[in-house]
């Protein structure tokens, strides 16, 4: 069997972080707007369970981006030839 190296792996959470991102931030976004009870979201979530949904994806989000982020942008710096 066929070992896989380190950047491969960095590769598959780079590309997992994203995917994830790609979900909890439309949670983030309608939970906001259900709070302000915006463009009729306020009547699928109340005010209440919205802010709950809200706070619990705060941190999430804030550690996935920072995954994804940094990993961009050293996969970046690897393809420019900053970082050999």
């Amino acid at each position: 069997m066929a070992r896989h190296t380190f950047h491969w792996y960095l590769h598959k959470v780079n590309r997992i972080s994203g995917y994830l991102l790609f979900v909890v931030i439309p949670l983030l976004v309608i939970s906001g707007l259900a709070m302000t009870g915006r463009y009729g979201f306020g009547r699928v979530l109340s005010a209440e369970d919205a802010w709950k949904v809200h706070n619990a994806m705060r941190w999430p989000v804030i550690g996935l981006f920072l995954i994804h982020a940094s990993l961009s942008w050293y996969f970046s710096f690897r393809r420019w030839g900053w970082i050999k």
